[in-house]
């Protein structure tokens, strides 16, 4: 079995809203609990932080964790990790969003976690698919 998302998923997924969320509330906290705010501060603070959150719901909420083998691909968003056949992939999208190539493979039938997968290449994405002509196959670029 195959690791075919990257690394940085964990920290896109994970890290990254848990640190956006605690330095603005740290941040907020001291503004309206002290003097030091004034209105226009927590306003920009505010605005920052929803972008930010924004930014996140928008690029990253949909990741998941992609494994492959021989027959089954194995999804999982950290917490619960599914198992589909090959025959299930309808086919399989390669675009970027920003500055970041995501893959996003389509399902014949919708599964736990609906009827797409979205993820973040890794290293051994290319090299996985040369060796899988079937799901090569499959592959379309927007």
């Amino acid at each position: 079995m195959q690791n075919l998302s990257s690394q940085t998923t964990i920290a896109f997924k994970l890290v990254f809203p848990v640190f956006w969320v605690v330095f603005f509330s740290t941040i907020g906290l001291y503004l309206v609990l002290t003097e030091e705010g004034t209105m226009v501060s927590r306003l920009i603070l505010l605005s920052i932080f929803v972008l930010g959150m924004l930014a996140y719901y928008l690029l990253s909420y949909s990741l998941k964790r992609v494994e492959m083998d021989d027959e089954f691909m194995y999804v999982g968003n950290y917490r619960e990790m599914r198992r589909y056949s090959h025959d299930s992939i309808e086919k399989i999208v390669e675009k970027h969003r920003m500055l970041f190539p995501y893959i996003t493979i389509y399902l014949h039938e919708a599964g736990i976690f609906g009827k797409k997968i979205v993820f973040k290449p890794g290293n051994q994405y290319k090299g996985f698919m040369e060796e899988h002509p079937e799901l090569k196959a499959k592959v379309m670029t927007s």
